[in-house]
């Protein structure tokens, strides 16, 4: 029973959060446009200054630790394989490359960022921790392979460059960037700057779930149904029970386990979707897996705790 309000008490929070901003929509406070200004706003100013400030709280002898290293190293191969997984079913799943780079994406890319540091705030009373290293040594990785993957099916030939300008310019590894940039030289902000980029910080989960809440949209599944099953299935319920339960052989226990959740088990990243539509891919199919793995990790996400819980691994 105590695992079961645990998995509550983390996933009710995020469910509510989204259905006020999906109210929101439905009452025709808030519209498309609005919400893409909005989630453009938080993606580069409240998400990045979470992301900063999470490392910057960082000591350099945490940041050095061999645990960490050793649990980098775990989720950065296992983020390359989904890669190459990914590619050779989807290979032969599809001959339009706009939908196999949306597809490929959408079972690499995860939404550490606002997903799997919420889920680690709810379990251990505000403290993110390792999780919190960890997307800032994997969200850069994220967005590379994004880029890579979607420019490369994008037909014509590749732009280099553009896939450069477009790695070196992202606010997420900006931030991360910076944050490392002050731990490594020791270098401490005045309270007059930190203290409006905490409040900044502390806008950008709740706000992202509700602009989240409000893009749902569930009328156009129909036609890529098959593909949004298969992308769920693999993001959500295959690939996560491999890499756990590797996790778990190697001995990765509680926090450390979690930020591997945080990274393998978590719904497709929403900036997928906005990539997806820059980048001349199925912004479309790219939406609804958006919007599908973020429905049905509500169900996934509270099962792994119970279970995870149950069986003392966290």
């Amino acid at each position: 029973m105590k695992s079961v309000m645990l998995s509550l008490n983390v996933v009710f929070p995020m469910i509510a959060l989204i259905s006020v901003g999906y109210i929101l929509k439905l009452l025709k406070m808030v519209d498309d446009h609005s919400l893409t200004v909005i989630n453009k706003v938080a993606f580069r100013a409240f998400i990045s200054s979470m992301l900063f400030v999470n490392i910057y709280d960082f000591e350099l002898e945490f940041v050095l630790r061999r645990e960490n290293f050793d649990l980098f190293a775990f989720t950065f191969v296992c983020f390359l394989l989904e890669i190459l997984i990914s590619f050779l079913f989807f290979k032969k799943l599809s001959d339009d490359p706009k939908k196999r780079s949306v597809m490929m994406q959408g079972v690499f890319r995860t939404n550490l960022i606002l997903f799997g540091i919420a889920i680690t705030m709810s379990l251990y009373d505000g403290s993110t921790g390792v999780t919190s290293l960890l997307a800032a040594l994997m969200v850069p990785a994220f967005n590379i392979g994004a880029v890579v993957v979607l420019e490369t099916h994008r037909g014509g030939n590749i732009d280099y460059k553009k896939i450069l300008l477009g790695i070196l310019i992202n606010p997420l590894i900006l931030a991360a960037v910076f944050g490392f940039f002050f731990v490594v030289t020791g270098i401490k902000l005045p309270k007059m700057i930190l203290t409006p980029l905490n409040q900044l910080k502390d806008i950008a989960t709740p706000l992202s779930f509700i602009i989240l809440g409000g893009t749902l949209k569930f009328s156009n599944l129909i036609k890529n149904l098959k593909y949004i099953v298969i992308v769920n299935f693999m993001r959500l319920v295959i690939l996560p029970i491999v890499f756990i339960a590797l996790a778990i052989k190697f001995g990765f226990r509680n926090e450390a386990l979690i930020g591997i959740f945080a990274v393998l088990g978590t719904p497709t990243a929403v900036s997928s979707f906005n990539m997806a539509k820059d980048m001349d891919a199925d912004g479309d199919l790219a939406g609804e897996i958006v919007v599908t793995t973020s429905v049905v990790s509500f169900v996934t996400t509270f099962l792994w705790i119970i279970f995870l819980k149950n069986y003392g691994f966290i």
